[in-house]
């Protein structure tokens, strides 16, 4: 497969920090690749939709989009926001899909599976809800450029993290075909990205006993009470992005591209 560089230019919104921003555009590039895979007359299920805007986004290139996730609240926010007849919200128990065997034309998952505790079964109904032949597209961190040997994710909602042999071996055990790229953006991109890993590392080495774990919902609501944010003034676009089977150790994503 080619190196994969998509998605124009996106104007920034009201976003804390610069880091924050290329976050977003991180989540874009992800969902502006899997279009790429989907045809027109496609039924497509987003396993892990959360807010829903890049489901939405996607409905604009098949046939019917369906998003799933555990969250009550999300579901509710994003069938209201995003809801129509080519684009429905569903919530799931995040055990057994709710679909027949083969029902979707393709599906997508990006930074969910790193929250499941059974990831063997995550990928098994993944293809079980599959048409044969169908793509399933899936992004997740990249440990290899965010952790020590041997370290536990310090993101506290993280079950794990995947190397990329780690991740093309879970999806091997469901999948004929897997292919994993890494994701890779401009310097300017790259050396932020740098530095938040590198903060976050600092706030482990000082937090031996995880306090930031208890501290963190509280940290979160002072953050949305304080002052609203500025609007940003950056210049990167989704087109500073790229996906390669080059850059699978040095990514700060690893995308995965499958087939059932």
């Amino acid at each position: 497969m080619m190196a994969i560089k998509t998605g124009e230019r996106m104007e920034p919104e009201l976003y804390r920090s610069e880091a924050d921003y290329i976050l977003y555009l991180r989540h874009l590039f992800a969902y502006q690749t899997a279009v790429t895979y989907l045809r027109s007359t496609d039924a497509v299920l987003d396993i892990g939709c959360g807010a829903g805007y890049g489901t939405h986004l996607m409905s604009s290139h098949a046939r019917q989009l369906i998003g799933v996730d555990v969250s009550l609240d999300s579901v509710a926010a994003a069938q209201s926001a995003y809801g129509s007849s080519a684009c429905r919200f569903l919530a799931y128990d995040g055990g057994r899909l709710p679909f027949a065997d083969g029902e979707f034309d393709a599906a997508t998952s990006f930074q969910t599976i790193e929250h499941v505790h059974d990831d063997g079964r995550f990928v098994r109904e993944a293809a079980r809800v599959l048409k044969a032949g169908a793509s399933f597209v899936l992004t997740t961190p990249n440990r290899s450029t965010r952790l020590r040997e041997g370290q536990q994710p310090w993101n506290r909602f993280h079950v794990r993290e995947y190397s990329a042999t780690e991740l093309e071996g879970v999806l091997s055990t469901a999948f004929s075909e897997v292919q994993v790229l890494g994701v890779r953006a401009s310097e300017p991109i790259e050396r932020i990205e740098r530095a938040r890993v590198a903060s976050a590392q600092r706030v482990v080495a000082l937090d031996p006993l995880g306090l930031r774990r208890v501290l963190a919902p509280v940290m979160a609501l002072m953050a949305r009470l304080g002052p609203a944010p500025a609007a940003g003034t950056w210049t990167h676009a989704v087109s500073d992005f790229y996906a390669s089977p080059d850059d699978r150790d040095t990514g700060c994503d690893l995308l995965a591209v499958c087939r059932r």
